[in-house]
């Protein structure tokens, strides 16, 4: 059994120059925590969202646990929102396609007799790893940042 905190990190909530980043970490005695996760550019077919960062995160675990064979594991994020969701005691209505690939992720899971389950942990009050992972998924959506524009001042 293994434990993964995720988490999700945006700026410009939804705006069609937001962006944002995400990160997971593994915690397993037999290794040292492992840290996954991704920048997220500006995308005017999906705006960046913090949900959508949130639920990255969350994808990205679930693909770990089936590149490792992992069969039991505990996904902790600070997003009802994603949890919710996930279990289905919440109707999806936004991020459709993350939330088709969750279900992909989801039977192949079964069909490898992989469980997972979520736990709700309540964000920004010190838990390590949840701090940690916050620190992280900051740092992917830093690294997502557009450089400024140029203005295109023509020098003779």
């Amino acid at each position: 059994m293994i434990n993964i905190y995720t988490d999700g990190s945006n700026v410009h909530n939804g705006k069609e120059w937001s962006y944002g980043g995400y990160a997971f970490i593994v915690e397993d005695k037999d290794q040292d925590h492992f840290i996954g996760g991704g920048s997220l550019k500006p995308n005017s077919d999906f705006p960046i969202t913090n949900n959508r960062a949130e639920l990255m995160a969350i994808l990205d675990s679930i693909c770990y646990i089936l590149e490792n064979n992992i069969k039991e594991a505990t996904i902790y994020s600070d997003s009802q929102w994603c949890i919710e969701c996930a279990t289905r005691n919440w109707k999806r209505r936004k991020n459709l396609d993350l939330w088709s690939h969750y279900n992909r992720l989801e039977r192949e899971c079964k069909k490898k007799q992989i469980k997972f389950k979520f736990k709700w942990v309540k964000g920004h009050i010190g838990i390590e790893l949840n701090e940690l992972v916050d620190h992280h998924a900051g740092l992917f959506c830093k690294a997502a940042k557009p450089p400024p524009k140029q203005d295109s001042i023509e020098h003779v």
